[in-house]
């Protein structure tokens, strides 16, 4: 009955709020609708213009305050979501027109100098019109998430125009008309800013439309290597690869005392040739390898052992490679019966039917789990509507395209797949089985741009792609002189996979140790670590204040982390208040709301600086230059709050089965070692561990017990020592 009541609010809503105005531009009004909803609109042979869009909506928008626009800096002449480069654009009513007229980054460059804004083929990057998702700080206190639709028909997305207005263009950038019913917009609001977005996907999951093609994040499985430390060819050897060098070099890497668990063979494997329709790109030729690997990939995949490097991955380009499929191939019959040139563009792409597509992914992916390879990581699987373009239905062949990449994810390599440069609606409403996928721009060698880009994108987008996913950080050198140690914590905050790229003589395994156990495994959060509420809507490269993140962890801790972004380095402020623990748990799914602070109140822990107190009023704190501050907020009982093994970065994750007494703590540890713990006086003892006092009620506990999963219960003397202060 809940369902059917569901559906029947959609349509009346659906009804009330799509209504026409002067000029033939339809209006989609959101001031005064429900809660939450999704807008259906109907086409009857309707034709797309010369760019493929169809119709066009004016959208009105509730009295807001700040506001958080999703789009991709201006790649491919504007064109909307394509690659890796979907970033969140901050904006005000007075603001929002400027975005589109000014440099991307919002800061001078020659101020600056390493903010260039001069990219993609010289040109000077500015924010795109087109966007994939808005959220709005209303003026009543609550938050609106708004996301445009993609189906197998059309595809919507926003558009601001050269007035500030806000408007959805629908297209099936193709060049047949559509008759059919599509689903174009969806919103929902909420107490807060992860309350309004998870309750957009929730309700979208159950429409009709959606039930096949994509469920949230905590439905799906979470593919067993990427909860172990891995390793990744790409950015320490880009292209240059070969069977004999990844030989030797993986040979290196298994005498590195790291647990490293996984490998990712990237680009520089695949048969191409070069296009004749852009000489900078490669069109596939063979599904077999090219002939650096004269012998396949048979002697690497020997490499695998079940106790050291347990599996092995495998890149693919989405599309073919860069620039598709080649017509001079070496496919089978049946595959090349299976493709079709699209006269415009000279893309080489499946014909535009279920069958075709599956024929042809079948063969191309197929072909690495026949090989053996345990998981995949997909690339450059936005672009491939920008490369549908001007066939009979853009849009229905890259939606459909999606689905039948993402079933053959489930079916060939049980859903361990990495989704990559795939932040458009197309392939995010088509992760029913792929619950991994990238977040944000590559990640470079010491390069403090990209690292601050890296950063501000990962945790920025997570707003609206970790609902339905967890998202990948990419890479990382360890060796980084950067940011080597940030980006080590970034990725453990992530949830997702955790993977190096050093080579093997270059790995620094003090920076990776706290990322995992002695077999690899890492510690997680539940759920992404995304950015707080109160930091959300504004431009880290030029507030004055930190970018704070957060992630809730095991035992209702929760990690917070402020970042120094700015442009110039300059010092930022910041505080953690209690505010910051309640919202960090509307993170988890399903929904369950903030967390309620205990009675006793929260325990701050400093991680930076190895130090505590209790929170009983906003911690400040300040951060010069490029650098982070981590703090964990723990929950007090019984006067004990548990900080775990500080040598990892998620100490709290390194405990479990807390028992809280008046006169004692009980915990058991997942690897023996110690764990820090704070009492709010007295003298502690215990049998099995030695005990040291870090001060300010600060205690260490070592095992004395050298196992895995080792019991110890630290008792209260009757000692009485002061309260601490704060540091």
């Amino acid at each position: 009955m809940k369902y059917y009541l569901f559906i029947c609010n959609i349509m009346i809503t659906s009804f009330c709020l799509l209504t026409s105005c002067k000029g033939g531009l339809d209006k989609i009004d959101l001031c005064n609708s429900a809660d939450s909803g999704v807008i259906r609109i109907t086409l009857t042979e309707q034709l797309p213009d010369s760019t493929g869009v169809l119709c066009t909506y004016r959208v009105m928008l509730p009295d807001y305050l700040k506001g958080i626009y999703s789009a991709q800096d201006s790649f491919y002449d504007y064109w909307q979501v394509n690659g890796n480069r979907v970033l969140p654009w901050f904006f005000t009513p007075e603001t929002l027109t400027d975005l589109f007229v000014q440099p991307a980054y919002g800061v001078d460059d020659n101020l600056y100098p390493q903010f260039k804004n001069i990219g993609f083929r010289g040109k000077t990057r500015f924010v795109s019109r087109h966007g994939c998702f808005l959220q709005l700080m209303l003026c009543d206190g609550r938050y609106l998430s708004v996301l445009p639709l993609a189906g197998p028909d059309v595809v919507a997305w926003f558009y601001v125009n050269e007035e500030g207005e806000l408007e959805l263009q629908v297209a099936n950038y193709g060049t047949e008309p559509v008759t059919a019913e599509c689903p174009v917009i969806a919103w929902a609001l909420g107490e807060n800013l992860n309350e309004s977005a998870y309750r957009l996907f929730d309700n979208l999951r159950r429409d009709t439309a959606y039930t096949e093609t994509f469920r949230l994040r905590y439905e799906k499985r979470f593919p067993e290597m990427f909860q172990y430390l891995g390793w990744c060819t790409w950015e320490e050897y880009k292209k240059d690869i070969s069977a004999d060098l990844l030989f030797t070099e993986i040979s290196k890497l298994k005498q590195v005392p790291l647990p490293v668990q996984y490998a990712i063979i990237d680009d520089g494997h695949l048969a191409f040739r070069t296009s004749d329709i852009d000489r900078s790109k490669g069109v596939l030729s063979s599904f077999s390898p090219n002939d650096k690997f004269p012998e396949g990939f048979t002697e690497l995949l020997k490499m695998r052992e079940p106790e050291r490097l347990r599996w092995m991955g495998l890149w693919h380009n989405f599309n073919g490679y860069w620039g598709g499929f080649s017509v001079d191939n070496d496919f089978d019959a049946d595959v090349n019966n299976c493709l079709r040139t699209i006269e415009k563009t000279g893309y080489v792409l499946p014909k535009n039917d279920m069958a075709a597509i599956r024929r042809v992914y079948s063969a191309f992916l197929g072909r690495s789990a026949d090989d053996g390879f345990d998981f995949l990581k997909l690339d450059w699987q936005a672009a491939n509507l920008y490369m549908q373009r001007f066939s009979e239905n853009g849009a229905r062949g890259a939606f459909n395209t999606s689905r039948v990449v993402d079933d053959i994810a489930h079916e060939r390599f049980n859903d361990a797949v990495i989704n990559c440069m795939a932040m458009n609606n197309v392939v995010l409403q088509n992760t029913y089985n792929v619950n991994v996928t990238r977040t944000s721009i590559d990640y470079k060698l010491n390069n403090l741009f990209m690292a601050k880009e890296h950063l501000r994108q990962s945790y920025g987008n997570a707003l609206y792609m970790c609902p339905t996913v967890w998202g990948d950080h990419d890479m990382f050198h360890s060796s980084d002189d950067v940011c080597g140690r940030i980006m080590a914590l970034s990725k453990a905050l992530s949830g997702g996979p955790v993977y190096l790229s050093d080579a093997p003589e270059r790995i620094a395994p003090q920076m990776v140790w706290p990322l995992c156990y002695q077999d690899g495994s890492l510690l997680r959060p539940l759920a992404p670590a995304t950015v707080l509420q109160r930091t959300a809507f504004d431009c880290p490269l030029t507030s004055r204040t930190a970018y704070m993140v957060s992630a809730p962890l095991e035992n209702d801790a929760a990690a917070v982390v402020a970042y120094n972004l700015t442009a110039d380095s300059c010092r930022v402020e910041g505080k953690v208040c209690v505010d910051d623990y309640e919202l960090t748990g509307t993170l988890l799914q399903p929904y369950m709301g903030r967390w309620k602070v205990p009675e006793e109140g929260l325990y701050l822990y400093d991680y930076t600086n190895k130090e505590g107190c209790r929170l009983v009023a906003d911690f400040t704190f300040s951060i010069d230059g490029f650098a982070d501050r981590y703090f964990l907020l723990l929950p007090i009982h019984e006067g004990w709050a548990v900080v775990g093994n500080t040598d990892k970065y998620l100490s709290p994750v390194t405990v479990s089965n807390i028992s809280y007494g008046s006169d004692a703590l009980s915990l058991t540890l997942h690897e023996s070692g110690s764990i820090d713990f704070w009492m709010s006086g007295g003298t502690p003892y215990s049998d099995e561990a030695e005990l040291s006092a870090l001060g300010n009620g600060l205690w260490r506990a070592t095992s004395k017990i050298a196992e895995e999963n080792s019991q110890i219960t630290i008792y209260l003397s009757l000692i009485h020592i002061s309260e601490p202060t704060r540091p």
